[in-house]
């Protein structure tokens, strides 16, 4: 199942009203331009759709993006009054337009792998994937992980969840 997002709109007030942050409160930085606020709007979608995922998986895409493009911008640090205004003012409502998007396709937390494929001018095409356990089962059996724990589970080396939570039943 694949669905085409139009993120460029979401983009352009990323631009503009970031642009006039930077204006108004005399940020020694470049003004971004498109290409910016697009890399930087499909890295907040990103985060933002990772969060979705019941597996672990990578979260910080807009973190790392920011440290790379915008580094007068600490996202960690709240004390800092530009940065705190620029997450309240610019970020808020961008990251609740994209966050509202993505609980449209993706209603509730999900073991589905979604894949991300950025195109050009804002648009993203978000490919919904395979169950990740299931990955991860085939990725273990493919290393040989699976027989090795076959092999410590038989020795009783290694217990079950279950056998740790119920030591006297019977398994």
């Amino acid at each position: 199942m694949q669905f085409f997002l139009d993120l460029s709109n979401e983009a352009i007030r990323l631009m503009k009203t970031t642009n006039r942050f930077i204006t108004d409160h005399q940020i020694k930085t470049r003004r971004w331009n498109m290409r910016v606020a697009n890399e930087a709007t499909k890295a907040l979608f990103e985060e933002l759709l990772s969060k979705h995922f019941r597996f672990p998986t990578r979260t910080d895409a807009f973190e790392d993006w920011v440290h790379t493009n915008a580094s007068w911008f600490n996202i960690r640090q709240c004390d800092d009054p530009i940065s705190s205004s620029y997450l309240s003012e610019v970020l808020d409502p961008i990251e609740l337009a994209l966050d509202a998007s993505i609980w449209e396709l993706v209603p509730e937390s999900t073991w589905d792998v979604w894949r991300i494929r950025q195109l050009p001018h804002g648009h993203l095409i978000l490919e919904k994937g395979e169950d990740w356990r299931a990955l991860e089962w085939m990725r273990m059996k493919s290393e040989g992980l699976l027989s090795e724990l076959d092999r410590l589970t038989k020795e009783g080396l290694v217990k079950s969840e279950f056998e740790r939570r119920n030591p006297d039943a019977a398994v």
